[in-house]
């Protein structure tokens, strides 16, 4: 990333794209949306790990 501003718009996207995926995996059970689902939580897992957790603006606004 080239700054902290860059890693906190990613992972403001993968809370994004992540909740996006989950309701949408519930709703059409389709595996492709369970499959990015669990792909954002991997990443989010690792900059957690970096500490860039979830965008917790992002999801007040997705209500989960």
């Amino acid at each position: 990333m080239g700054s902290s501003t860059d890693a906190h718009k990613l992972v403001s996207s993968l809370t994004l794209f992540r909740a996006a995926a989950t309701e949408l995996s519930q709703d059409d059970n389709n595996p492709d949306f369970k499959r990015l689902s669990d792909l954002c939580e991997s990443l989010l897992e690792r900059t957690s790990a970096q500490d860039y957790p979830p965008c917790e603006f992002t999801l007040e606004r997705c209500d989960q």
